[in-house]
């Protein structure tokens, strides 16, 4: 960019002020990556290293049993995380309302909503039953 000639700033993709902002994001961007991203996945990584390494010289036999049920968890997470996408998705019927109430039990209760919820809740299932896209979405 130093090395740049003048009709290069002409161009109005590349002004001086558009090219600073994309320096300052870009900086930022990388501060963050290093600073946390990047923090995480070294302490993980060597956790994770340190914890197979003492677990193997504790039993060897355990060790593998652990090992082997380490991709069933991996597989497990994945379904948990795509579920709680779709329920905040809000392609089940009732799964923000209950997202909602499970998020926030204190203040339900608090407030003494729980009938309330439980009247909604089953207004909302009642509507999603009854529409035909519904119906055909869960297979019937």
């Amino acid at each position: 960019m130093l090395d740049s000639d003048i009709e290069f700033f002409d161009h109005p993709d590349n002004n001086p002020a558009l090219i600073s902002a994309n320096l300052e994001s870009d900086t930022n961007y990388i501060n963050s990556l290093l600073t946390s991203v990047l923090a995480v996945l070294v302490k993980t990584a060597s956790m994770m290293l340190l914890g197979i390494i003492l677990a193997f010289s504790a039993s060897w036999r355990m060790s593998l049993v652990v090992l082997a049920v380490v991709p069933l968890l991996a597989v497990a997470g994945a379904m948990q995380n795509e579920a709680t996408v779709t329920i905040e998705d809000g392609s089940i019927p009732g799964g923000e309302i209950v997202h909602e109430n499970i998020s926030n039990l204190k203040t339900v209760r608090a407030m003494n909503c729980v009938d309330l919820s439980i009247k909604r809740f089953n207004e909302e299932i009642d509507k999603k039953v009854c529409s035909m896209w519904f119906l055909l979405y869960d297979g019937i």
